[in-house]
């Protein structure tokens, strides 16, 4: 029996108007020459593992991990693509319903995302979303990024209900589906279609209707 309904928070929940990855615009501004998941892959390591003093010092950082020299230049131009990515972010239209009928329906919900602090406060602050997640978990607060486990078990030890009992929804199937499923949490792999998603919701006895 479902329990928790958890969500991957970007291109699930959210989304922005830019929407070249921020792996993509890297590798195009700076000439990067790793593959596009391995430079998600390190961004997402370095920077929305840990708390911040200062953008600075986390894309200085992030200069350094990608071999681009760490100049105040091109610290700055990552930070204003950065900007330009997470600037126009945006609810889909469908998130906030589909939250409601959840909790009408006595499901508790939460996310699980790869997000940095700066990136929270942005999206605390312009998406208020958060009023309708009970278990909310970012990578920056528990120190590693999806796929490790760590991250899908403290969703279990904050709900406090067996793995069996959790439904993980996310269009990354790697993150979100994969990566539960080895825990022996449920997972739907995440289209973008938000009527599949309510079929697909009912295989697992959940209804919203």
């Amino acid at each position: 029996m479902i329990k928790v309904v958890v969500f991957d928070l970007w291109e699930t929940l959210a989304s922005s108007r830019v929407k070249e990855s921020y792996s993509k615009l890297l590798k195009k501004e700076f000439n990067i020459k790793k593959p596009l998941d391995k430079i998600r892959d390190i961004f997402e390591e370095t920077f929305q593992t840990k708390y911040w003093e200062t953008e600075y010092d986390a894309f200085k950082e992030i200069c350094r991990n990608l071999v681009v020299a760490p100049t105040d230049k091109n610290i700055f131009r990552m930070i204003a693509l950065r900007e330009r990515k997470k600037g126009d972010i945006y609810l889909f239209k469908e998130s906030i319903p589909l939250l409601k009928q959840l909790k009408k329906k006595n499901y508790k919900t939460g996310i699980i995302s790869n997000t940095s602090m700066a990136d929270y406060d942005r999206m605390k602050n312009k998406l208020k979303i958060l009023k309708y997640i009970d278990y909310p978990v970012f990578s920056f607060q528990v120190g590693v990024v999806k796929p490790d486990p760590v991250i899908y078990l403290e969703i279990q030890n904050k709900a406090q209900v067996y793995n069996n009992e959790i439904l993980m929804i996310g269009d990354n199937f790697e993150h979100d589906v994969a990566g539960p499923k080895k825990l022996g949490i449920n997972a739907i792999h995440f289209n973008g279609d938000f009527s599949k998603l309510k079929e697909d919701l009912k295989k697992f006895n959940v209804f919203l209707d």
